[in-house]
C-alpha cells in the first residue's frame, strides 16, 4: 500500500523523494517563545529599569526582582534570563517560591510584551528593587534554585523553556555584590499539552 503526504490545503501538492529515498523538506524552525509571542502575544521580558537603567548593588546585596505567576490557567515559562554587571563577582541567586510578606523598597513591575502590536499584559505580580537599602524587604524563605557569579559584562542565562512557575508559584532573584547591574528575565506563558 503506498502513503502518499499531501498539504492540507487542498491545493493538491505532494510531498517529494529523491531516488535514495529522502524526503525533499524546505521547512522554517522558530522557537516556542517566538511562535507564542507572535501568535498570541503572551511572551514578555520583566526588567530592572523602573528606578534607573541600571542598579546599584551593595556589598549586602538582597532581592533585586520577584515574579508571581497570577494566571488561573496557564504556567509562567521562563525563556532565559540576562545579568549585566560592571564588576566581577557579583553572586545572584535563584529563589523557588520565597514567602511574600509586607514588601518593602520595591517598584510594582508591568512587564514588556514582546509582541508590540499585543494589547495583551502579564497575569502576574512583579516587583523590582527601587535601590532604597540593599533589596527588597519583605521576603523570605523558599528554595534555592541556583546561584551564579557573574563576570564583567553581560551574561545571558539561557533556560530553553525549562523553568516552568505553575499557577500560583513565585520566582524571586537576589544580587549580592558593589556594582551596577541590570536583570532582564524573559518569559512566556504556556499551557501543556496534559492538562
Amino acid at each position: 500500500m503506498a502513503i502518499e503526504i499531501r498539504d492540507g490545503a487542498g491545493s493538491g501538492y505532494r510531498a517529494a523523494v529523491d531516488k535514495r529515498n529522502k524526503l525533499t523538506v524546505i521547512s522554517t524552525s522558530h522557537t516556542e517563545a517566538h511562535t507564542i509571542s507572535f501568535t498570541d502575544g503572551q511572551a514578555y521580558i520583566a526588567n530592572t529599569t523602573d528606578t534607573a537603567d541600571t542598579l546599584t548593588l551593595t556589598a549586602t546585596g538582597g532581592p533585586i526582582v520577584y515574579i508571581k505567576n497570577t494566571s488561573t490557567s496557564r504556567s509562567l515559562i521562563i525563556e532565559s534570563m540576562c545579568f549585566g554587571s560592571s564588576a566581577s563577582g557579583v553572586v545572584v541567586v535563584v529563589t523557588r517560591n520565597p514567602t511574600l510578606g509586607t514588601i518593602g523598597n520595591e517598584n510594582t513591575h508591568a512587564p514588556v510584551n514582546c509582541n508590540y502590536f499585543s494589547g495583551n499584559a502579564a497575569e502576574a505580580i512583579v516587583y523590582t528593587w527601587d535601590e532604597v537599602g540593599d533589596g527588597m524587604t519583605g521576603l523570605s524563605g523558599g528554595t534555592k534554585h541556583a546561584s551564579f557569579i557573574l563576570p564583567a559584562g553581560t551574561t545571558p542565562i539561557p533556560t530553553e523553556g525549562s523553568l516552568v512557575i505553575g499557577r500560583g508559584d513565585s520566582i524571586m532573584f537576589s544580587a549580592v555584590g558593589a556594582a551596577e547591574f541590570t536583570a532582564n528575565i524573559h518569559f512566556y506563558y504556556d499551557t501543556a499539552e496534559f492538562e
